[in-house]
């Protein structure tokens, strides 16, 4: 079961529900995105917490033309949380809205992706691949 756990103390300050992988938090600290992993096929998601008060606001599926059928991995927001990126299959990045979830563009080709980066000033984003 994921937790948001105090990194001050180690007390569980709340449980979310669903088999969530690979968190990573929003710049301000009012959000977290997850790769879904609810079954085989996953999505990203945007789960809109308060860490205070352990409460889960909202889920915001990550969806749009062009979704893959193996789940994003790694999904990471950019320094300024304006935007969400993951790999949601081995060729392709794809970008999101972080506010409203909305797809803006995927970036495909035929290397192996595995992993990525943004800028400090989240204006370039760094891709491995092989």
């Amino acid at each position: 079961l994921p937790l948001v756990v105090s990194a001050g103390t180690g007390q569980s300050v709340t449980a979310v529900a669903g088999r969530l992988a690979f968190p990573d938090w929003s710049p301000d600290g009012g959000r977290l995105v997850w790769q879904d992993a609810r079954d085989v096929e996953g999505a990203a998601a945007i789960i809109r917490t308060d860490p205070q008060g352990g409460h889960r606001k909202q889920i915001t599926p990550l969806d749009g033309p062009g979704d893959f059928p193996n789940g994003a991995d790694l999904p990471v927001f950019s320094p300024d949380g304006r935007v969400i990126a993951a790999h949601p299959n081995a060729t392709t990045i794809k970008l999101w809205d972080a506010q409203t979830g909305a797809a803006l563009f995927e970036l495909s080709q035929s290397s192996t992706f595995f992993s990525m980066a943004f800028s400090a000033d989240s204006k370039y984003l760094a891709v491995a691949a092989i």
